[in-house]
């Protein structure tokens, strides 16, 4: 029996390939500012290492598979990272949001919580969830208004409305809060 050396299938041809080493060599390039970019979306490492290994990955994929090429890379880049950051930092922030609405269930319910706790508990659990949303932003998280508005996509005045409405709303239904 006679063995035939088959040579792998190229999958892109020598044009293709240095060109797709020139596309990594310019987004290796452009990591260092698309990073701190995506950080000052997330306001987390990980979610921009995430968000820009995505990013990348998309823009290698439509350059391989389309044998697309931007006339323009950092703009492109540049767009593909705040799409993708911006889809992480949204779907953190429904994760932590469905997290503590998970946990003010779990403390109306527990016998041996502290009176002041459960109350609390009960009066958010009243409210709202557009109001619980912008409270916990504001409040728990320590986001800016800015930072809010852009997560829970309506305009900054409607955050500051609404958190002044929840923060009035909890002093009213637990009989004010000393020095608050």
């Amino acid at each position: 029996m006679e063995f035939v050396r088959v040579e792998p299938p190229k999958i892109l041809s020598a044009v293709q390939q240095r060109t797709a080493d020139d596309l990594a060599f310019d987004l290796m390039l452009l990591a260092p500012a698309m990073l701190r970019y995506a950080v000052g979306i997330t306001r987390s490492r990980q979610l921009a290492e995430d968000a820009v290994s995505g990013a990348f990955e998309s823009v290698v994929k439509r350059f391989v598979i389309h044998d697309f090429e931007p006339s323009n890379l950092e703009a492109y880049v540049t767009v593909a990272v705040r799409h993708e950051a911006g889809r992480l930092a949204r779907r953190s922030t429904a994760e932590v949001l469905f997290g503590f609405a998970t946990e003010l269930e779990q403390l109306s319910s527990e016998a041996d919580a502290p009176r002041d706790l459960v109350e609390l508990a009960d009066v958010l659990q009243d409210l709202p969830k557009r109001l619980v949303d912008a409270l916990y932003c504001i409040e728990i998280v320590g986001m800016s208004y800015e930072e809010a508005s852009r997560v829970l996509k309506v305009a900054k005045s409607t955050v500051h409305e609404r958190h002044k409405v929840a923060l009035r709303t909890l002093r009213s239904a637990l009989g004010g809060l000393d020095g608050e």
